[in-house]
């Protein structure tokens, strides 16, 4: 305190402390950020994980690569996901990185060939089309064209007055980039169709073996390398023949540049529903037993009837030209999150209403999203609403309900919940409100200003999903939510064939989407023949009903073997069979995105609810309380709501308080025939804009550029060495002047992933590369070459970009010293040692004391193999090709840190007085900052000068403070020079 400013009353002597040492006060962290692939997470926008156990959490364990198992219903794993590595390498020393997950984004003026997601051939093409059978001759192939395989029960009704043949149902589907598909074996008139006649097999019921296996052949052009399958399968899952164990599941397989000729395939097996056939089989919803009063039964000794039908025409026609015959069936996609259908509110009407109800009548409350999560969610998640309860407050009419963040493939015995909203209500004025603990906010990237705009009116308090309320508009106080609209498929079929027109069912080009989902048969693809189908009397009109997949709902409050009903969950059932609860793994086939021509969440000529779901339709069973449900039991009388005298409050008193739904309609868009969607040379010569993959990157180098939106000081985009992405990056961090890039190289190792063998680094073609770009930024560095890693959680050995180690190894100074420390040399670049935080045990190119020279002119850093020392980082040069303190990467490092600093304490300042007494507080600040890095070995010396001098009367006028830093960084010894003198005997040492 100063003297002027104490109260002197009586004499004495008054001491007071001033201390001028105090360091300002720490910011936040700021660690680096990574932009690659990751198991899951959210997408396109950056995220800050605090420990490696949070970046697990958040967006699982680093891939290692190698994985191809099922690649369609488990996910590509088959290519090292780099940037994980990264932030693994980083966390291992350090806390705080950010992470950008990369996924299939196209430009908002994309050109040919920029769409995102996946395309059979090149081409993308859609529609089942069952108005023309694709033109197939034996020995040709189709290019781009999709099949499905139907099954029907084997008994069908003969002859009689307007029979109904059977029903039968989708139960797979083959991705074929070049040829066809056919059932081979005995159709119903016992003609036999063999492996050599594909085309004659299609369109046609052909029969099982006695034990329910079908024969499929899959053929083309004999001119290709592609192999022909001829391939017996089981539709049942106990069965080592079961369709998921024979058949090509790895869409990368028929990718011609990354696959090997004698590897190769023409096609992979996509959605499977055989669980959902055989489920629906035993309820009775797909039956092959018809009028049997009205004719004759007609019978094969087989258990299942099967045809095949394209479901996308290979013909090349465009979709708009067949847009009045086809169902769009699923084509590439672009990047879409996942969402619930919408969830509306009970009838308040209770029994009295119960005539006049209808689903569409109900209040839509809200819905949930996946949070940039892209298929993830939908694939791995369910969310459930339980603890239901209305309100016995008459001046509070609002009721309560839990949200619960479910695995998708856990039980209802055995909840695991991942997140859980308690006491949500929907009472807009209450800090319960759903949407206020949810969250709704969303991001969206603005592609003219080339940022990520956030828009929504509540922070998400979730990590996996946010709310969208159907209305802003106050809902009536009584309302819970009480069911849910369940996913989109494709509308039902029926193929009828008219009376008196023989033996043969055909198709004719009529429009499909008709009021009536009926296709009228006329003479273009045959489908069954038989005399006992033949339908030769005048009013016979025989016919066959085709579904498409749906989820399976709980039907039976005990029917998983849980001992207390009300401890069920009502709604989406996820187990394989009516009884058991083990995990029926084509619940993802049930949640995957329509073709991009349809809108994913409403009904369409096309499409339609795979089911709606209501708590007002269960069941209470007055002999023995056991509780069902069915669909229309409201307005048939059966529902407990609907009973006399009762609301749905006696629903909720009966236990009935909880139910599951599904997420769906997300996408990826990534190109699922790439083992890894952003290998380089698939970017080469591309832009973004007929190249999503380039795009995608660039979109996130984007994303990042703003100093105010994301904070790191080093960036990295590991294992992407396209040079204009790299150098975007570069021009990126040195526009913000704040991070230093890290960057691969063109000409080093590329993995087989890359084409369909490894090819090895070649340094001067490296080199030769670099100097060409004429890049002069010290805001940017390169490593040489490519290390081999062994992966510390799964055992493999990776080779990982050199990238990834130098990062490894700037965490591990920032650790143990600071950054203006030099990340190479033995003591803080030795990787042998582990200081790039993943064991790194060899080099895929052992260099020379030539080869070091070579690439340190050349700014590259080299990564050398020494025989005692091990491997070991050997140089620390930025890009800058101008001779400055600044060509070393521990003094950009330290200008970074400094300036972050520097800026921190200028920050504290904005708006105070611009006055001697403000100067002196930032000098304050400043002067011990300054001195703390000095005293780290980070500044020779320094000096601030902030006084009249710098901030002149002119500039205060324009309410500028100006102080100028003065700083003497410390550099690091990289070069030795010793004398080794030989005397003469006699010679003394002292002279």
């Amino acid at each position: 305190m100063s003297a002027r400013k104490f109260k002197f009353i009586s004499p004495g002597v008054f001491l007071n402390e001033i201390d001028n040492t105090q360091l300002p006060s720490q910011p936040a962290e700021i660690g680096p950020l990574f932009i690659g692939r990751s198991k899951k997470g959210p997408a396109m926008r950056p995220a800050t994980v605090d420990s490696f156990a949070e970046f697990v959490q958040v967006y699982g364990e680093p891939v290692p690569g190698g994985k191809s198992d099922d690649v369609w219903r488990n996910g590509n794993e088959q290519t090292p996901m780099y940037g994980a590595y990264a932030a693994q390498a980083w966390l291992r020393n350090s806390s705080t990185c950010t992470y950008v997950r990369l996924l299939g984004s196209q430009n908002a003026a994309y050109e040919s060939g920029g769409e995102a997601g996946w395309k059979l051939n090149g081409t993308v093409k859609q529609g089942l089309d069952l108005t023309t059978t694709p033109s197939f001759a034996e020995g040709t192939g189709l290019t781009g064209s999709a099949w499905g395989l139907f099954a029907v029960p084997n008994k069908l009704s003969g002859t009689g007055g307007n029979s109904v043949h059977g029903t039968g149902s989708l139960v797979a589907v083959w991705y074929v980039e070049n040829g066809a598909v056919g059932l081979v074996g005995n159709d119903t008139e016992n003609t036999s169709i063999g492996s050599n006649q594909v085309g004659n097999g299609i369109g046609r019921l052909i029969a099982s073996d006695s034990t329910g296996n079908f024969t499929v052949v899959i053929t083309g052009s004999s001119a290709n390398s592609y192999k022909d399958r001829v391939v017996n399968f089981s539709l049942s899952p106990t069965n080592n023949n079961y369709i998921r164990n024979v058949f090509n599941t790895n869409p990368t397989l028929v990718n011609t540049t990354t696959t090997n000729a004698d590897q190769r395939e023409r096609y992979w097996l996509g959605e499977t529903y055989a669980e959902e056939f055989i489920q629906k089989y035993n309820r009775g919803l797909i039956t092959g037993s018809g009028d049997a009063a009205s004719g004759s039964a007609y019978e094969i000794n087989a258990p299942w009837l099967g045809v095949v039908l394209p479901l996308i025409s290979g013909s090349g026609a465009s979709p708009a030209t067949h847009a009045s015959r086809q169902i769009p069936f699923e084509d590439g996609a672009t990047r879409n999150n996942s969402a619930t259908g919408w969830v509306f509110g009970q009838d308040l009407g209770g029994a009295a209403a119960k005539a006049n109800y209808t689903y569409d009548s109900m209040t839509k409350l809200f819905r949930f999203h996946g949070l940039d999560q892209g298929e993830w969610a939908q694939n791995n998640l369910k969310i459930s609403i339980a603890n239901i309860n209305y309100s016995q407050d008459q001046f509070n009419k609002y009721g309560r309900f839990d949200i619960l963040i479910r695995q998708a493939n856990d039980t209802d015995a055995a909840p695991v919940v991942l997140e859980r909203f308690s006491n949500c209500n929907l009472d807009q004025n209450s800090l319960d409100f759903v949407g206020r603990k949810v969250g709704d906010q969303y991001v969206e990237f603005n592609s003219l200003t080339r940022r990520l705009e956030t828009k929504g009116d509540y922070l998400n308090n979730s990590k996996y999903i946010r709310i969208e309320m159907y209305s802003d508009d106050p809902v009536n106080e009584e309302l819970l939510p009480f069911g849910f609209y369940g996913p989109l498929k494709y509308k039902d079929f029926t193929i009828t064939k008219a009376a008196n027109t023989g033996t043969t069912w055909s198709l004719s080009p009529n429009t499909f989407v008709a009021p009536a989902n009926t296709i009228t048969l006329g003479a273009s693809i045959p489908l069954v023949t038989g005399s006992g189908l033949g339908g030769l009397q005048a009013d016979d009109g025989p016919e066959i009903k085709f579904l498409f997949p749906s989820h399976e709902l709980r039907l039976s409050g005990n029917q998983d073997g849980l001992a207390d009903q009300t401890n069920a969950y009502w709604g989406v059932w996820t187990g394989r069979t009516k009884s058991s609860g083990k995990f029926n793994f084509g619940f993802a086939d049930l949640n995957r995105n329509k073709s991009d021509s349809l809108n994913q969440y409403a009904v369409s000529d096309s499409t339609e609810y795979q089911f709606v779901f209501t708590l007002d339709e269960v069941i209470s069973a007055s002999s023995n309380g056991l509780l069902s449900w069915a669909s229309g039991s409201r307005p048939d009388g059966d529902a407990i709501s609907a009973q006399s005298g009762y609301t749905y409050r006696n629903v909720i008193d009966t236990g009935v308080d909880r139910f599951t739904m599904p997420l769906y309609g997300g996408s990826d868009g990534l190109d699922i025939t790439e083992k890894d969607p952003f290998r380089n040379t698939e970017l080469a010569d591309k832009t973004e804009l007929n190249s999503y993959a380039y795009n995608s990157v660039k979109e996130a180098i984007d994303i990042i550029r703003d100093p105010e939106f994301v904070q790191y000081n080093l960036a990295s985009v590991p294992g992407i060495t396209n040079e204009q992405l790299t150098t975007h990056l570069i021009n990126t961090c040195e526009a913000r002047a704040d991070a230093l890039a890290v960057i691969d190289l063109k000409g080093d190792f590329q993995p087989a992933h890359e084409g369909t063998s490894k090819t090895y680094p070649n340094l001067s073609e490296t080199i030769t590369n670099l100097k060409n770009r004429q890049i002069n930024s010290s805001y940017g560095c390169a490593y040489y070459p490519f290390v081999q890693v062994r992966d510390t959680l799964q055992g493999n050995l990776v080779y990982m970009p050199s990238s990834v180690a130098a990062i490894g190894a700037m965490s591990y100074t920032d650790r143990i010293r600071a950054p203006w420390f030099a990340p190479a040399g033995f003591n803080r670049g030795g990787l042998s040692s582990g200081v790039a935080g993943l064991p790194v045990i060899n080099v895929t190119q052992k260099l020379s004391s030539q080869d070091r020279d070579n690439l340190y002119d050349a700014n590259i850093n080299p990564i050398a193999s020494f025989p005692n020392e091990g491997i070991v980082i050997f140089g620390q040069k930025t890009l800058q090709v101008t001779r400055s303190a600044l060509d070393r990467i521990n003094v950009r490092r330290l200008l970074i840190f400094i300036k972050k600093g520097i800026s921190n304490i200028a920050a504290s300042v904005l708006f105070e007085p611009n006055v001697r007494a403000t100067w002196e507080r930032f000098i304050g600040q400043a002067n011990p900052f300054l001195s703390d890095v000095q005293a780290r070995f980070g500044l020779d010396d320094f000096k601030l000068v902030l006084d009249e001098t710098t901030t002149t009367p002119d500039l205060i006028d324009q309410n500028v403070m100006y102080a100028k830093v003065y700083l003497k960084p410390t550099r690091a010894i990289e070069f030795v020079a010793v004398d080794f003198i030989l005397t003469n005997t006699g010679a003394s040492f002292e002279d």
